[in-house]
């Protein structure tokens, strides 16, 4: 008889577990979905109208082959992605003296 108080008990503390998951779940699903609403939904309209630049930034200490195709090719596939808002520019520390000054050599 103990055997079956307890493993109801354990029942009874997996279902009241299951339910606090299940109403912190719902609970940010609904403040997520409030907060999208508050900050002008996220409908097409809206998020073409608001174009943003946004930067990557590449640290590439030294110079080499491999490395400088790497950076070529991110640079390559972020002007694919949207090439309207695409802009580079590149600095060396060979070549930018504040950077240079403060490297090792």
């Amino acid at each position: 008889m103990n055997n079956e108080n307890h493993q109801a008990s354990h029942g009874k503390a997996l279902t009241a577990t299951i339910i606090v998951i299940v109403l912190i779940l719902v609970g940010g699903f609904t403040y997520q979905l409030g907060r999208r609403h508050a900050l002008g939904g996220n409908n097409a309209a809206s998020t073409s109208q608001q174009t943003t630049m946004k930067r990557v930034g590449i640290l590439q200490y030294v110079s080499h082959p491999a490395l400088n195709q790497i950076h070529k090719g991110v640079v390559d596939e972020l002007k694919k992605k949207d090439s309207s808002t695409a802009r580079t520019s590149r600095s060396s520390t060979r070549t930018d003296r504040p950077t240079r000054a403060s490297s090792p050599r």
